[in-house]
C-alpha cells in the first residue's frame, strides 16, 4: 500500500543527543503558555523544508497537530494564515 500521507513531529534532543520524549516537556510549555510559540515555530520550519524539497522533487502531503491553547487565540490562527499565504507551499499539502 503506498504512503498517504507523512506525520510532521515534534521531538528534542537532550543535551547528551538523545530524543527526549514530548510528555517531558509539553506539559511544561503548555504551563507556561508557550505551546502558540512551539506550534507556530513547527510550521515555519516546515514550510521552510517544503520550499527546499519542493525544489528537488514533489510534496507529498503532511498533518501538523496543533495544540488547543493555540488554535483558541486569533492572534495565532491570523499569524499561521499569513504564514501560510506568503510561503510557496500548496494548501492541499498541509491537514491541521
Amino acid at each position: 500500500m503506498p504512503i498517504s500521507h507523512h506525520e510532521v513531529l515534534l521531538r528534542m534532543i537532550g543535551e547528551d543527543g538523545e530524543i527526549v520524549p514530548p510528555m517531558s516537556f509539553i506539559p511544561v510549555a503548555e504551563r507556561y503558555d508557550l505551546m502558540p510559540e512551539i506550534d507556530f515555530w513547527v510550521v515555519e520550519n516546515f514550510l521552510r523544508y517544503c520550499a527546499q524539497k519542493r525544489r528537488q522533487s514533489s510534496l507529498g502531503r503532511y498533518t501538523i497537530n496543533l495544540s488547543g491553547a493555540s488554535i483558541n487565540k486569533p492572534k495565532f490562527v491570523d499569524g499561521l494564515e499569513e504564514m501560510l499565504r506568503r510561503s510557496s507551499v500548496p494548501c492541499e499539502v498541509i491537514l491541521f
